[in-house]
């Protein structure tokens, strides 16, 4: 179930486009979140010099702690795969 507590607060249309895609669910621990409790994450991270729009994900706040600024795994690759193709967006260079 999808959790949006107050519209007023869907201000990013690519943040909500996510979210809707994900179904509200961090992209890494699947678990469902509200909307403001979700935040973005580069999947390749920009540390690492990866920076294009199509590499964000949204996760919970606990999992882009525990992934920080490392090499995303094989399957948190997977999933962000999955989500854009469910946005209708052609999956992210890797590399």
């Amino acid at each position: 179930v999808m959790v949006v507590s107050n519209c007023r607060m869907v201000h990013n249309p690519r943040k909500f486009e996510l979210f809707r895609a994900q179904h509200g669910k961090c992209a890494y621990c699947d678990r469902s979140f509200d909307y403001r409790k979700l935040t973005r994450d580069h999947v390749m991270p920009r540390s690492k010099g990866h920076s294009k729009r199509m590499n964000i994900v949204l996760v919970c706040w606990g999992c882009n702690a525990r992934k920080a600024d490392e090499m995303p795994t094989q399957d948190q690759l997977n999933r962000a795969r999955q989500i854009y193709a469910a946005c209708g967006k052609p999956a992210f260079e890797i590399g």
